[in-house]
């Protein structure tokens, strides 16, 4: 059998071994941020296309659009976590 000692740490683990699973802390903490995600675009949509009478009609658009990016910044949070702890994941095992 040869090895690549260009990657180690598939040499140690093997060439079939399995990624490792996030912990449930980790699991929770992504999916709170996906449900606040999309909690945020709704929200902004709503905002953006259904006029509110207990909101004056020039910040309704700008809070729609707040929500929105809010949403985006959760979504790539998640995204961005998730793979900072597989890697750190693949690193120790």
């Amino acid at each position: 059998m040869t090895i690549d000692f260009r990657n180690p740490d598939q040499a140690l683990r093997g060439a079939d071994a399995a990624v490792p699973a996030l912990a449930p802390h980790q699991r929770f903490i992504l999916l709170v941020l996906g449900l606040c995600g999309a909690g945020l675009c709704m929200a902004g949509l709503w905002l953006l296309l259904r006029p509110v009478p207990w909101l004056a009609p020039e910040v309704a658009p700008l809070l729609g659009l707040a929500f929105l990016l809010s949403s985006v910044g959760d979504v790539v949070a998640a995204f961005f976590l998730r793979w900072i702890w597989r890697r750190a994941a693949n690193r120790y095992s």
